[in-house]
């Protein structure tokens, strides 16, 4: 496993919590589904586990690559 070729993008506006990125990515139906996710340890930014729904991304020229369990993926650029 690595990272798939077809990974979906998304453009999103900053500054947004990666509880929104997620919600609005379609990683997860809603707020609780999302939090739920994280509190699991799974969802990964770049490689790194995070379990802050709180955590902010912040606007930068590439993308973040999210992972959300084992094999659904999203890169997010944060303008």
């Amino acid at each position: 496993g690595g990272v798939p070729d077809d990974v979906p993008e998304v453009e999103l506006t900053a500054p947004m919590t990666l509880l929104q990125v997620l919600r609005d990515g379609e990683l997860a139906p809603s707020n609780k589904e999302a939090r739920r996710l994280l509190q699991q340890g799974a969802v990964s930014i770049d490689g790194e586990r995070v379990d802050d729904p709180g955590h902010d991304l912040a606007a930068r020229p590439e993308p973040y690559l999210l992972k959300v369990g084992k094999r659904r993926f999203l890169r997010v650029t944060i303008r």
